[in-house]
């Protein structure tokens, strides 16, 4: 929250033991450096609402649970390795122009926020999206070019709270298994070619 310009430095040395990065709302611009993505100990990385674009290279801090490169112009394919992740809990990249598939999403088993909101990501959502009963209760899809039918897998005991398709090639019906859904306070299908009965 500052008025930090500029590009961020090509290197750096030192900080092994960083666990946070937040440089939220300033000016900040240019690519995203390499030892970014390589702090070993980084657990939070946090860098919205700036203006930095080029893409976004593979992710070597294995302790990595907090993501949010929101409001940027960051393009290209977004790794999907980074759901390998085994401590990811959030990951929030909306408004920017993030294309890729979601085939690694099964992966990830700590998942509990997914915000990729107004991109360009594609390709269908696997089907174990409705299995996550732990820990999930915000997946906003919202604005992208996904298509194919939405999973009718919704388990019991989940705990959805907001899930936003809006704006997608969607087909198909609602999924029934929603019912299973009892906290889910938010649900937004518009835009799509649903075909269904209410």
């Amino acid at each position: 929250h500052n008025q930090l310009r500029g590009p961020l430095p090509s290197q750096i040395i030192g900080f092994p033991n960083l666990t946070s990065l937040s440089l939220d709302d300033n000016l900040i611009n240019g690519t995203i450096p390499s030892w970014v993505f390589s702090l070993p100990a980084l657990t939070l990385l946090s860098i919205r609402n700036n203006k930095l674009t080029g893409h976004v290279k593979e992710f070597k801090s294995t302790y990595l649970a907090e993501v949010d490169l929101s409001n940027n112009n960051l393009h290209g394919r977004f790794p999907s390795s980074i759901f390998k992740l085994v401590n990811l809990t959030s990951l929030i990249l909306s408004s920017n122009n993030f294309s890729g598939e979601l085939d690694m999403l099964c992966h990830a088993i700590s998942l509990q926020i997914l915000v990729l909101f107004n991109n360009s990501f594609n390709g269908a959502i696997p089907q174990c999206l409705g299995n996550f009963n732990i820990g999930f209760f915000v997946l906003d899809l919202g604005k992208n070019n996904f298509f194919g039918t939405i999973p009718n897998t919704f388990v019991k005991g989940n705990y959805f709270d907001t899930i936003n398709l809006n704006g997608n090639g969607f087909e198909g019906t609602v999924p029934k298994s929603l019912v299973n859904c009892k906290n889910l306070r938010v649900l937004d299908l518009g835009c799509n070619k649903l075909f269904d009965k209410f």
